[in-house]
């Protein structure tokens, strides 16, 4: 697993076990992401509401994101987002690293992030989660932030309350991502 672009593009990262329940953001589906988003993301804030292994912090970082706030309740999660920080060099001023359950943490949460980034366990999600982080999204996405989820592909458009949102979808395996522009 390498970062693919920025100042930090080649940087190989730490990855979990075999045996871990954690699953590390692909490379492809990382290149996928921010050939949409945009291959620089100059000045902006990012929150990663499930940080995983940290890749798509540290790429966010690695393209002149201004300030990068990862949730992740995993300890094992915790261990390797760190070593991957630190392995890549990024000033300690740039990210903030939350050891907590992420549906509590999105009610305490008082910033607001020009992208959000929701790539939750696929084995726990449901609709009725997904729905009630977009409601409480809109607390914490700015004017005109863009929102990915990251989700099952057996999860059902419809069933998701995509209102108020210009979305883009774009299928990524047994996964697909939708890009939610608020504003």
């Amino acid at each position: 697993m390498r970062i693919t672009g920025g100042s930090l593009k080649g940087l190989k990262l730490i990855t979990p076990s075999a045996k871990s329940k954690i699953r590390p953001l692909l490379d492809k589906t990382r290149q996928t992401i921010f050939n949409i988003l945009g291959q620089y993301l100059d000045g902006l804030t990012i929150l990663d509401c499930f940080g995983g292994t940290g890749s798509f912090s540290i790429e966010s970082i690695s393209r002149n994101a201004n300030f990068v706030y990862i949730i992740e309740q995993s300890s094992e999660a915790i261990n390797i987002i760190k070593n991957n920080f630190e392995k890549s060099g990024i000033a300690k001023d740039k990210f903030l690293i939350k050891k907590s359950n992420f549906w509590i943490e999105i009610d305490r949460l008082d910033k607001q992030f020009d992208i959000i980034f929701f790539d939750p366990p696929y084995q726990s999600i449901t609709v009725s989660q997904i729905n009630n982080f977009l409601k409480k999204s809109k607390n914490i996405a700015k004017e005109y932030a863009i929102i990915i989820l990251k989700i099952p592909i057996s999860i059902q458009d419809s069933d998701l309350n995509l209102n108020n949102f210009k979305v883009k979808i774009k299928k990524d395996g047994i996964t697909k991502l939708i890009f939610l522009e608020k504003g």
